[in-house]
């Protein structure tokens, strides 16, 4: 990683530290005794990637996957003008969504995969396309929780190498585009042996 590009993320995550102190001033944490520092919660906090759209008006709930959307239109668009495409490869397990984070821009996840094993109620349709409707939200989820949680740790990692003077190297983008087919998924009430 360049010097200037770590000394610009050392800027700007002591500048998130400086901020969450500057509210711990407010008269309402006055009586509050805290055991770590702003830097400490800054360090621990998701990268600015995971967290954008947060101060946005967009909903909490919507605006990672807002701002996930507006990720994969940039790169799709991008992609477009000069005719190429997004290498991405299916993915059911948190960890090869993980895995395939540095080397491909998007992940797939196809409902007819989803309706033979991820389904919540383990019995796919004769034809694979008679699943719970929520199969496919549900693995997604599962993933973005994975991608939430491995930006979190690097983004810790990172911090603690440049407050201590150390060079972080470069940065994998977990936080890869998920492209969900839920085809004919339908919703199933119950299901009887």
């Amino acid at each position: 990683m360049p010097a200037a590009a770590a000394a610009s993320e050392l800027a700007s995550l002591k500048s998130e530290a400086a901020e969450i102190e500057g509210s711990w001033r407010s008269d309402r944490w006055r009586h509050t005794a805290r055991p770590y520092s702003a830097m400490d919660v800054a360090s621990l906090r998701p990268s600015k990637e995971a967290r954008a759209g947060q101060a946005s008006h967009q909903s909490p709930k919507t605006a990672f996957s807002s701002a996930q959307s507006d990720k994969l239109h940039s790169l799709l668009s991008k992609l477009h003008s000069r005719g190429g495409y997004s290498h991405t490869f299916g993915a059911l397990d948190p960890v090869q969504a993980i895995q395939m984070a540095p080397h491909l821009s998007s992940v797939y996840v196809s409902g007819w995969q989803c309706s033979s094993t991820a389904s919540t109620t383990n019995e796919p349709g004769p034809d694979f396309a008679d699943y719970p409707m929520n199969t496919v939200p549900n693995k997604v989820d599962q993933l973005v929780r994975a991608q939430l949680h491995h930006d979190r740790r690097q983004h810790q990692e990172r911090a603690e190498a440049l407050l201590a003077g150390q060079n972080p190297g470069g940065k994998v983008d977990y936080l890869t585009p998920v492209v969900a087919d839920g085809d004919t998924g339908k919703f199933l009430t119950s299901v009887s042996p």
